[in-house]
């Protein structure tokens, strides 16, 4: 059995850069639109009706409509979300009408995209075996599959994110400004889709500095240039919110109700949030009343500071359950608000087994890097933010999603590296 998967990872080779892009791709997209056309043509999770309201609301001429966040600081008479995803589901409404088996065929091909993604950033983090093996799992890959079919912004920012890093490895092998300037651009419009990965960005700036390999003039150079695109694209739409809610947000302008989300449920220390809005939640509405004011009064930093410093011990409490949360292996019943057929038994054991092996392989990978640390730690920097950032609000499977990709790129390394182990093992028992 070996000796067949040794001779399989020697036929990689073989395969020219076309016939490996075809195979790839064209695999990815056809199981993926083979379960799109499983799903009837509407949204199963309610929150779509964000995206598709401003989507609608664009295409009439409004801009991005009213707000339908039901925030408790008052953002829900204007849209206050990211902009990127509907103005995605505006241009293909624009196009094709509105019709949500079209936006799922557009995101199988993004998920096709993503595969091939893994290829390349393997290929050139690893070898291109590795790449191959993480593009294969990530084919094959369950929730990547099923995300293909939610109307969600998930996919575009996996999508998006991946574009980043690829054109940040492509920065080590160039010494002129397009790959930094094709990453910057492609950093802010993931950030423009899902703000989470701001996390990411004082990370990308220290692996540019420290583990970049060139000269420290050039280094400077590629950090300057790629968050000067970064942020200059980001700037339109922080003039928008400013001139809307007159607060200067780059992305989320209901950003500060998930900091009151978060503050209120580090004090009360039994109040499930991820069930019931703020107004429900049986706090007694004076104190709630407080709470709001004492959000509204504090920036941004204040707003951070005062979660974490007023009760140290419940949030260190909190921090590391939600930390612990993030590498559930299965969709959590308690955190999906839906009765739907994707809380099935069968979706839960499929994600426990497809998971499961890749996050031990991962596990393997990352250890294995070691040799290839200085352009590895860009995609541990990435799973790193991700982790962390996320664990200060709340954590969902579904908000893995868009590191996965590294995970399984770190996946077909450790496979690698398992199955030489072995080789050598039988060998000299042989």
């Amino acid at each position: 059995m070996l000796k067949r998967v040794s001779l399989f990872f020697k036929s990689i080779p073989l395969f020219t850069k076309k016939r490996l892009f075809l195979l790839i791709f064209i695999s990815a997209f056809v199981i993926r639109f083979a379960y799109i056309m499983t799903l009837e043509n509407k949204w199963y999770y309610y929150d779509t009706v964000h995206w598709d309201k401003a989507a609608t609301s664009i295409l009439n001429g409004e801009g991005f409509g009213s707000g339908y966040s039901f925030s408790n600081l008052g953002f829900d008479e204007e849209y206050g979300l990211e902009p990127a995803y509907p103005v995605f589901l505006a241009g293909i409404y624009g196009l094709f009408g509105r019709n949500f088996v079209i936006v799922r065929i557009f995101q199988c091909l993004m998920g096709a995209g993503v595969c091939y993604l893994v290829f390349l950033i393997g290929a050139k983090v690893f070898n291109r075996n590795a790449g191959t093996i993480g593009s294969a799992i990530a084919v094959f890959f369950p929730l990547h599959i099923f995300i293909s079919g939610m109307l969600y912004p998930t996919l575009l920012f996996t999508f998006l994110t991946a574009l980043t890093v690829f054109f940040l490895i492509k920065i080590t092998e160039s010494d002129g400004h397009l790959y930094p300037i094709l990453a910057g651009l492609f950093l802010a419009l993931a950030t423009q889709t899902i703000p989470i990965i701001f996390a990411f960005y004082p990370l990308a700036a220290i692996w540019l500095l420290l583990f970049e390999k060139k000269t420290k003039v050039q280094k400077w150079q590629h950090l300057l240039v790629t968050f000067s695109i970064a942020f200059l694209t980001l700037l339109p739409w922080t003039i928008r919110n400013y001139l809307v809610f007159e607060k200067i947000v780059p992305v989320r302008a209901a950003f500060a109700d998930d900091l009151l989300k978060v503050k209120v449920t580090v004090d009360s220390d039994s109040v499930d949030l991820y069930k019931d809005e703020v107004e429900n939640s049986g706090i007694d509405p004076a104190e709630l009343e407080r709470q709001i004011a004492s959000m509204q009064n504090k920036g941004f930093l204040g707003k951070v500071q005062s979660i974490i410093f007023d009760n140290p011990g419940k949030f260190l409490k909190r921090y590391s359950r939600e930390l612990v949360h993030f590498w559930i292996p299965y969709p959590d019943p308690d955190r999906v608000k839906t009765k739907n057929k994707f809380l099935s038994t069968f979706t839960k054991w499929m994600s426990i087994v497809s998971f499961g092996p890749v996050l031990i392989f991962g596990i393997i990978g990352v250890w294995a890097s070691r040799q290839r640390f200085r352009i590895s730690l860009l995609l541990v920097f990435m799973i790193m933010s991700f982790a962390f950032a996320y664990s200060f609000f709340m954590t969902q499977i579904r908000y893995r999603i868009p590191i996965e990709p590294y995970i399984i790129i770190f996946a077909g390394s450790g496979l690698l590296v398992s199955v030489e182990k072995l080789k050598k093992v039988f060998s000299v028992n042989a």
